[in-house]
């Protein structure tokens, strides 16, 4: 009969042949030369690799894989520029790191037993879904710039200067003025990637129920918006105002009588509604039963998100107010794939999805209803943002009352009544 130690070793053997071939991967991935310039020339790819070492961290601080991390990303630090030649930068140190964070998370998959492989599991495979999305992105932008060619920018700008202010205009301004201000929002507004990350990663510690549901939110987001940049393409005003943004926005009666039609630029047509807001949302939705520092981080990210997207003139301010409605439709579809649950989702969905679409009709065949007075769009912006808000803290209530309860919670339920039932069986036997 064969020992314990004997069965053991097929499976550690296994496992070291595949440690090998993952931190070959991983020294593959480190060394490749595409890989690598697009790091050096691309600060999002490098900061969003990065956020594999930083969810390493959140989910479990250990000594030795940190340890391992950085001695991985040493080494292939040297073997890119010592052997290599490649030229180094902060940007392609993070990508190092990030690459040797995923290496670890990869062996803590291998390595561990039990809950502790599950989480490990839970921890990595999102966050390759998450990582793998934003390949995605170029492809979806580049089928969108080709199928609009014009966008309505004007329109957008419009409704802005409706408002008797042009926040946009405003807060670009102030950022001239405050250049740390504008460094801390470009900063957060770089890096949605690893919020989301963290944010994934905290629920999955601190509230495993809705960590499957943060992360279908965060996964879903993006292909809805752009379905919906084909409804509205727009770019940003510092593209319609290009060399005189935030300085010389038209007054307000030169706004009045703007001449509103579709236009040609150049760009991604990704301003409206805006996902880097969504995603601001969802972050902050997401941490309300996290710890009190995650609370306040996402709430300094949201702030500072929203104004990041209105000083950089990446977006008007009304890209952030319908914004509001596309989270509650993405929320509400969320959980409805999640907990299975219909009825009590059917009505937050359908008011996210019928205010995102009657903004978009009243944005492009009704603003001279807005022109009439500053209070008529400032009152519809505020009756969105109140409704949302009313639905949404519904729907967090119906979860609360545990109304609506995960298919995972279902049935880990069932399983214990089984498991109980049968030993009151065996008991009464």
């Amino acid at each position: 009969m064969e020992s314990g130690a004997e069965k053991l070793k097929p499976s550690v053997y296994f496992r070291i042949a595949l440690s090998v071939a993952i931190l070959c991967g991983v020294f593959w991935a480190g060394a490749q030369t595409g890989f690598y310039r697009l790091a050096l020339t691309d600060a999002g790819f490098a900061i969003v690799t990065s956020c594999f070492f930083a969810v390493l961290l959140r989910t479990r601080l250990s000594f030795r894989e940190v340890a391992g991390v950085l001695a991985i990303a040493l080494l292939l630090f040297y073997v890119d520029t010592r052997i290599l030649g490649y030229v180094s930068s902060w940007q392609s140190e993070i990508f190092l790191l990030g690459v040797a964070g995923l290496g670890v998370l990869a062996l803590r998959v291998i390595w561990s037993e039990g809950e502790e492989r599950r989480m490990a599991v839970f921890t990595l495979m999102p966050m390759l879904a998450l990582h793998s999305a934003g390949w995605c992105m170029p492809l979806f932008h580049g089928w969108t710039s080709k199928a609009q060619p014009a966008v309505l920018d004007l329109y957008l700008y419009s409704f802005d200067a409706s408002l008797g202010v042009q926040p946009s205009f405003l807060i670009g301004q102030l950022f001239v003025r405050y250049y740390p201000l504008f460094i801390v929002c470009l900063v957060v507004y770089m890096i949605p990637g690893i919020a989301l990350a963290l944010s994934y990663a905290g629920c999955l510690m601190k509230d495993k129920k809705t960590a499957l549901s943060a992360f279908i939110a965060f996964f879903i987001a993006a292909p809805a918006g752009f379905v919906l940049y084909n409804f509205f393409p727009a770019l940003g005003p510092i593209y319609t105002f290009k060399g005189i943004f935030p300085w010389h926005a038209l007054t307000f009666a030169q706004a009045r009588h703007l001449v509103v039609k579709p236009i040609v630029l150049e760009g991604l047509r990704n301003a409206m509604p805006s996902l880097h807001a969504g995603w601001a949302y969802l972050i902050f939705w997401y941490s309300r039963r996290l710890s009190l520092l995650e609370r306040v981080a996402a709430g300094a990210i949201l702030v500072f998100t929203l104004l990041a997207t209105l000083g950089t003139g990446e977006h008007y301010f009304i890209d952030l107010v319908v914004a509001v409605p596309f989270t509650l439709m993405i929320l509400a579809a969320t959980n409805m794939i999640v907990h299975r649950a219909v009825a009590p989702l059917r009505m937050p969905l359908f008011i996210g999805l019928a205010l995102t679409l009657a903004w978009f009709a009243a944005l492009r065949f009704g603003l001279r209803v807005f022109w009439i007075s500053p209070a008529i769009p400032w009152a519809a912006c505020l009756l969105t943002i109140a409704a949302c808000f009313w639905m949404g803290r519904g729907l967090s209530d119906e979860q609360a009352r545990g109304t609506i309860e995960t298919s995972w919670w279902r049935k880990q339920n069932g399983q214990t009544k089984v498991l109980t039932d049968q030993q009151d069986a065996m008991v009464a036997g």
